[in-house]
């Protein structure tokens, strides 16, 4: 029920409904991201001509070119590619009404500032492998064993550009087949697992530093080739688990030894 206006009043207009956008354009954005724009519902069509992505020269906003595609894995999500130069600031402006949601809503007007992280701010890691099949790969892992990024072996090295100061670990995987990923055996083939290697230590990055490792893949055993910050159950909670059980196991027997007997 709309309000009775008094006197001289107005009455004001219905707040547009635009369609729902969440446009993940970080402040300080790595050289190697890229933008993205998701959706809540399906989008029915989309203008690209009304998408500005400026870099600042000097004291001007000049046009450069980006790719603009849906999300292979989630269809109401669209990634936006560039090249951005380090250290250097941008802004994406969408005009309004530009994308249509399959209801049809209209999007608001969009504008995000930010600039591409500078040279210094990163640090790379260098492997010399040693021992590796002619076909192989590196995962670099995180602390948690989480693979962030995977690079061939070519001529002996996996190189990692632009990354940002922190701790990380790898793995190395003799590829037989080449398909670029971790393949399990095959019984009725005959057919091992593909080998796992990991570099035995975590190492520790800075900004502005470059690692260079030397890294023979079967310098170390398997079996102790992990380490131990990678190792989802750590050697002191192993000790403490093994305690837990020993000690659950003596009570245990002392309870059982008193079954049967009455006293």
């Amino acid at each position: 029920k709309k309000k009775k206006l008094k006197e001289g009043e107005v009455e004001e207009p219905e707040p547009t409904e635009f369609l729902a956008v969440d446009v993940y354009a970080p402040s300080a954005i790595d050289v190697y991201d890229y933008l993205t724009l998701s959706f809540t519902e399906p989008v029915a069509s989309i203008d690209t001509t009304a998408f500005h992505l400026k870099l600042k020269v000097d004291s001007l906003w000049q046009d450069i070119p980006f790719d603009f595609m849906r999300d292979s894995l989630d269809l109401k999500r669209y990634n936006l590619f560039a090249e951005w130069a380090p250290g250097e600031s941008y802004t994406f402006e969408v005009d309004s009404a530009a994308i249509r949601g399959l209801y049809g809503l209209f999007s608001d007007k969009i504008k995000k500032d930010f600039k591409a992280k500078k040279l210094e701010e990163y640090g790379q890691i260098f492997f010399n492998v040693h021992g590796a099949d002619s076909l192989a790969f590196v995962e670099l892992l995180d602390g948690q064993d989480k693979v962030l990024r995977t690079v061939p072996v070519v001529d002996g090295k996996a190189d990692f550009y632009f990354l940002n100061p922190g701790k990380y670990g790898a793995r190395l995987i003799n590829d037989t087949n080449g398909n670029g990923v971790w393949d399990t055996g095959n019984y009725a083939e005959k057919r091992q697992p593909e080998m796992v290697y990991y570099y035995p230590m975590v190492l520790e990055l800075k900004a502005n530093f470059d690692l260079t490792q030397e890294w023979d893949i079967k310098a170390k055993s398997l079996d102790r080739q992990k380490p131990d910050e990678l190792k989802k159950q750590k050697p002191d909670e192993d000790k403490k688990k093994q305690n837990r059980n020993k000690n659950n196991r003596s009570g245990n027997s002392s309870r059982n030894s008193g079954r049967g007997h009455s006293y």
